[in-house]
């Protein structure tokens, strides 16, 4: 195929009268408006006019290369290459064809098909992802490539593409290449990346363009931290290449997209969720670490003890009733749900659950994933649960009425719900199901059981120091923490005592931030008699049930708080990070 320039293709269609000056001059303009090339704004204009296999077998020519038409089957002429993920195809919507050996510069020769060959882009990226192949572009109608790829998506995972990617890095390896991240290829800076989130315990990561810099940030126990930055001259590629590994459309910048894929670092599989989201500088994205092959920690391990910890089991026991866990994203609402799912004798009961997405696998547990797209969604999925004969339900989320009203029909017809919800404490629960149309008779006979949660930071043992209370309230006003601030959270640091800080100086687990993990903060109520009348009311008192809900013997979030300070597990600091703007 010969190269073409733009310059070159206006020629081509100025020579062959398909249009004249004046309007090539406003496809440009428009075809810059848009954000695509100017053949594929022509390719479009064209078949306004059904004039499409004309222009397209006109183009081949002028190209020299093949053209392949409506009466082409590329299904079966597609050859995927060895050790190739097919998602670089799908994103690419380039159609593998026929591979040889009789390259120049002892490279393999490679077929392929395009809609658009004047895209500089997918030609670029072709050819970074497959170094060791010559690549011989043809044309294909559009329609031939939309079937192509269509059924490349529909491929098993044995017939061409790496279901899972190796991160294959030693520890001195990754600190070789994290002193020298700039000159790393892109393909060694991501898996760097995904190396390094695993290796610090990180949630999520960040990719963040700038003006001029690109900055890579690690979520890691909740606290974002900067961990590299670069010249913005490497966002392009580094974004297309996860997209591409997302098996997210490579063409599309301007609106928000969600993908995924999965890696093996070391000896676990990890599931990463990857959005983008278009901002003035390019597109950030983010992606979360989901470890499936993490052990699910017990309810004792996350914070769980007491008088608490016996309510909550017996909730788990009751034969029906809905359990509901609130909090903000990222609080270990989705653990605490694993946690007590693990309690149950699972040789004895059925449990089914329906996610999104499905973060953790349990043997004995049947899990299903939510899939929109197709109409798979929470309230469809529960309908299809109860015809399952099911002894408990997980809902990863109540998100709508529909699923709420099923939700709660469920747990009146002899069935335990397990689910989450956003509410800022736990009599928010009662309030919030209020407000999405749950009548409130068959809520107050419904609930079992509500709870709110938060994770605060631990102090890390390696680096702690004990420190008087003075020391204390000087770090809280030097940190812009004012007495007044302590009042209003009703915080009261006791001068005459000693607590536990992290120095977070020279300490390689902690990475000096002196904190290392992190512990729930819980507040939870069982709803007894007093509490069924209070919450079928009308109108409901939230007043009066937080009131009831204390006399229980609930602790609030923030008296747990200051419990687990006084038990030198966390510090004031911390837990006014995280509960001070809920207070």
């Amino acid at each position: 195929m010969k190269e073409v320039t733009v310059c070159s293709f206006r020629d081509f269609l100025l020579t062959e009268g398909i249009v004249d000056t004046e309007v090539l001059d406003n496809y440009q303009s428009e075809a810059l408006k848009k954000g695509v090339t100017l053949f594929k704004l022509v390719v479009e204009k064209e078949a306004v006019h059904q004039n499409v296999e004309n222009f397209l077998i006109k183009t081949s020519k002028c190209l020299g290369c093949k053209y392949f038409s409506l009466k082409d089957d590329l299904r079966t002429k597609m050859e995927i290459p060895e050790n190739v993920s097919k998602s670089l195809f799908i994103c690419t919507e380039v159609v593998p064809l026929k591979q040889s050996h009789k390259g120049g510069n002892g490279k393999r020769v490679l077929d392929v098909a395009v809609k658009d060959p004047f895209n500089i882009q997918i030609r670029d990226l072709m050819a970074q992802s497959l170094p060791e192949f010559k690549i011989n572009w043809h044309i294909a109608h559009p329609t031939v490539v939309d079937y192509a790829v269509k059924y490349l998506k529909s491929l098993r995972p044995d017939m061409g593409q790496k279901d899972i990617i190796p991160v294959d890095f030693t520890s001195g390896k990754a600190a070789t290449l994290q002193l020298h991240i700039e000159s790393a290829s892109v393909p060694e800076m991501i898996n760097w990346f995904l190396f390094r989130a695993h290796e610090i315990r990180a949630s999520d990561i960040h990719i963040e363009p700038g003006e001029s810099i690109l900055i890579i940030r690690l979520r890691v126990d909740g606290v974002l931290i900067e961990e590299a930055s670069m010249p913005m001259e490497l966002h392009p590629e580094l974004t297309s290449r996860i997209k591409i590994l997302s098996e997210m459309n490579l063409a599309e910048k301007r609106l928000p997209q969600d993908g995924r894929f999965e890696v093996r670092v070391r000896e676990d599989n990890i599931d990463l969720r990857v959005s983008t989201f278009p901002t003035v500088y390019g597109e950030k994205v983010v992606m979360r670490l989901l470890n499936k092959d993490a052990l699910q920690p017990s309810l004792e391990s996350i914070g769980f003890g007491g008088v608490d910890l016996v309510r909550f089991k017996r909730a788990l026991k009751n034969p029906f009733g809905m359990i509901i866990i609130s909090g903000p994203t990222g609080s270990g609402k989705t653990t605490t749900l694993y946690s007590a799912l693990n309690t149950l004798p699972l040789a004895d009961v059925n449990v089914v659950t329906v996610e999104d997405p499905v973060e953790y696998r349990l043997t004995g547990v049947h899990q299903l994933q939510v899939k929109e797209k197709i109409g798979l969604t929470f309230a469809s999925a529960l309908r299809t649960i109860l015809r399952q004969d099911p002894d408990v339900i997980l809902v990863g989320e109540t998100r709508d009425s529909e699923t709420a009203a099923i939700s709660v029909r469920a747990a009146l017809t002899g069935h335990v719900v397990l689910t989450t919800l956003h509410t800022n404490d736990s009599v928010g629960v009662v309030t919030r199901l209020l407000d999405m149309g749950i009548e409130p008779y068959l809520l107050a006979s419904a609930l079992s059981m509500a709870m709110s949660q938060r994770l605060v930071r631990m102090v890390c043992w390696d680096c702690q120091e004990t420190i008087s209370g003075v020391e204390v309230l000087e770090r809280l006003f030097a940190g812009g923490v004012t007495e007044e601030r302590l009042k209003e959270l009703n915080i009261n640091v006791n001068t005459e005592s000693f607590y536990e800080w992290g120095r977070g100086t020279d300490c390689k687990k902690c990475r000096n931030t002196g904190y290392f993990g992190r512990h729930a903060v819980l507040e939870l109520f069982e709803v007894d008699a007093r509490m069924k009348k209070v919450i079928a009311e009308i109108p409901f008192n939230e007043a009066k049930l937080r009131q009831l809900a204390k006399e229980q013997g609930m602790k609030t979030l923030m008296e747990h708080g200051i419990q687990l300070i006084e038990e030198r597990t966390t510090t004031f600091e911390e837990l006014i990070r995280v509960l001070g703007e809920h207070q």
